[in-house]
């Protein structure tokens, strides 16, 4: 894993949801508050059934969706990726990343604060 962490553009940003519903004042707040996370492959990133205060993207690598067994891969980019690994609470399934990845993640009650001022500033327009 290098050392330099990748960082998001606002444009790769709106490639997630649900960013791609806010103003852009409020998508500019979202990309500002970002905080990003590596872990080396092997490492459980979530656990079925645990809850947590953040949304976690995947950015770069693979992870792997499900109990062992019956997993599913994911990789970073992919279609699958523009959702929150951990979008349920409390979580739905384990995840583990079978490489080195790359996170980013934003707190849940700003992610909702944000996406409900987008829409009032939209109703006000």
């Amino acid at each position: 894993m290098s050392n330099a962490t990748p960082r998001l553009t606002l444009e790769l940003l709106l490639r997630f949801s649900p960013f791609d519903f806010l103003t852009p004042h409020y998508q500019q707040q979202a990309l500002d508050s970002l905080q990003y996370v590596q872990r080396k492959a092997g490492t459980p990133l979530f656990k079925r059934g645990e809850k947590s205060l953040a949304l976690y993207y995947l950015l770069e690598g693979k992870v792997a969706l499900g109990e062992e067994g019956a997993r599913k891969p994911m990789l970073g980019g992919s279609l699958e990726a523009c959702h929150a690994l951990n979008e349920t609470q409390p979580q739905a399934q384990a995840v583990v990343a079978l490489s080195d990845v790359t996170l980013f993640a934003l707190e849940r009650g700003l992610l909702e604060r944000l996406l409900n001022w987008s829409q009032s500033a939209d109703y006000g327009v």
